[in-house]
């Protein structure tokens, strides 16, 4: 029999800690006083040994079941809408352990057993991330993979988070051991995020499917409307979401947000399956903890799910109309320069605009350029530097790190370049700087091994190009440059920290060089 895994056996493994909860499916029953906090099935509903007969025979229930159908439906609109069809897929799976999760990991397991039919080539892999946070997570993490492996027979990894590189608040101790603990759950989100990117980069994986579902969705709107946030922001958890933390970035997909949690657990209930609830959902002085909690006591009051949740389709249409006009603009007026990482658009045109308008579309051009996604500025703050900068014209100010330059008839928005570090790199070996340029550099000579650097150049770098290396036509090249702009294009030094290659003139100081330079991913679309 394949995939064998014994109820009893969770029932040892997770008396490791009286800290968290066991979900199970079926109705509940508290333990003893000894094993408080640990939920099991009741004695006569106990399943006894899972087994992979169990999964098929739960898998021909969900068939009939309208989940399995709007599952399919949503995953393949998604799918349909915004990837290339042509294209074969490798498919990921976040998994926590959580109820929300687990039935993720079984319907888009049951669905790719349908879809692999039709298309041989497409691959599924389920990753399951161990923030280290708590002493029993390891542990847990473990059982949930032997249950992904041996019983839904899926390819999984484990990652683990490294935390000596963040900021806290405080510090843990388990079995003599420091724990870093995340200022904020921001911060493990962020986190987690990096390490599935860098995994999906690792293996190819098309997109990752996360279990956010239809009362997360309700909580991000209750959440975000308690502290004021803009249009959309209250448009909430959308269907797909980009990270570019590296080269190819990581693609988020939630094909469950027209799930009720509900019907995720009895997905469970029907295959007798377990789950890990993490007791980090329990605590109260959580804010979005609050709100869950509180859920049930708004609805009895009238304030219904589906209601707050027209509203929020309201919201969200009416921000696919601002976004379409935005975009329109944009494309209309503003001028990118992927080379510098700069755009200007005319002042005129912009002047004309509504102010509310104005100010929304200048912190969409602003995180354009300094290339952060999440970037947050006071309302109106935007437009107050602009008019600093318009009213003492050739005068540069700083915001959301990026310069603001107005001359009479031009705004310009250029990167403020300062904070980059220096990135090390080999022959051969692609690299990605300042979240914008892709930089790859070959050697024709096959001993060269040395370490190379790139970083943006300072003035007396190209004060030292100009005197000692560049021919004519390249100085008269540099002449028609802005002289702020020339700091702003990566330069490649060697091992001794010498000139090797300016990017801005084509210029090796190496005849057998041959360097290459790209864009990552500089449409604007995705920071509006």
């Amino acid at each position: 029999m394949l995939g064998r895994c014994n109820v009893r056996m969770f029932k040892c493994c997770y008396r490791l800690s009286t800290k968290y909860k066991i979900g199970t499916i079926s109705s509940y029953r508290k333990c003893s006083k000894k094993n408080k906090g640990v939920y099991l099935p009741p004695k006569e509903l106990d399943p006894g040994t899972i087994n992979t007969s169990h999964v098929h025979d739960a898998y021909n229930r969900i068939e009939d079941d309208t989940c399995n159908g709007t599952f399919k439906n949503a995953i393949e609109s998604i799918i349909s809408n915004q990837f290339n069809q042509t294209t074969t897929f490798n498919f990921g799976v976040a998994v926590s352990g959580g109820r929300d999760s687990m039935a993720l990991a079984i319907l888009a397991n049951k669905w790719f057993e349908q879809r692999i039919l039709s298309n041989p080539d497409d691959t599924l892999s389920m990753v399951i991330v161990d923030h280290g946070l708590r002493p029993e997570s390891e542990k847990e993490s473990n059982v949930v993979y032997k249950w992904l492996t041996e019983t839904l027979k899926v390819n999984t990894t484990i990652l683990k988070v490294d935390w000596s590189t963040s900021d806290a608040h405080s510090e843990i101790n388990h079995s003599q051991e420091t724990l870093v603990v995340p200022k904020k759950q921001l911060s493990s989100r962020n986190k987690r995020y990096d390490v599935i990117s860098n995994w999906s980069r690792d293996n190819n994986i098309t997109f990752v499917m996360t279990a956010h579902h239809e009362q997360d969705q309700l909580e991000t709107f209750i959440h975000r409307f308690a502290f004021a946030s803009g249009l959309k922001g209250l448009c909430g958890i959308p269907e797909v979401t980009r990270w570019h933390n590296n080269e190819n970035g990581l693609v988020v997909v939630r094909p469950l947000l027209k799930f009720k949690r509900e019907t995720l657990t009895n997905i469970l209930i029907q295959q007798n399956m377990p789950w890990v609830d993490d007791p980090t959902n329990f605590k109260q002085e959580e804010f979005r903890t609050k709100i869950r909690s509180n859920m049930n006591a708004w609805n009895q009051a009238g304030v219904r799910d589906s209601d707050l949740l027209k509203v929020q389709n309201v919201l969200r249409k009416v921000n696919e109309l601002s976004e379409m006009i935005r975009l329109n603009w944009i494309e209309k007026n503003v001028n990118f320069s992927y080379l510098f990482g700069s755009l200007s658009f005319d002042t005129k045109q912009f002047d004309n605009l509504p102010s509310t308008f104005k100010d929304k579309l200048l912190v969409t051009l602003i995180r354009w350029v300094s290339r952060k996604e999440d970037l947050r500025l006071r309302d109106g703050k935007s437009m107050a530097v602009y008019k600093i900068v318009d009213r003492h014209r050739r005068t540069r100010r700083n915001i959301g790190g990026c310069f603001l330059s107005v001359t009479t008839n031009k705004c310009s928005i250029m990167p403020d370049n300062m904070g980059v570090e220096p990135v090390t790199f080999k022959y051969s070996e692609s690299v990605l700087f300042d979240k914008r340029f892709v930089i790859k550099v070959t050697s024709t000579n096959k001993k060269s091994e040395s370490e190379l650097i790139v970083r943006f150049p300072t003035a007396s770098d190209w004060a030292l190009l100009k005197e000692k290396y560049l021919d004519r036509n390249q100085l008269q090249q540099l002449e028609r440059v802005d002289a702020f702009a020339m700091c702003l294009t990566p330069m490649v030094f060697d091992h001794k920290n010498k000139p090797l290659i300016a990017f801005l003139t084509s210029w090796s100081r190496d005849q057998d060089l041959v360097h290459e330079i790209s864009y990552n991913d500089c449409d604007p679309d995705r920071y509006i």
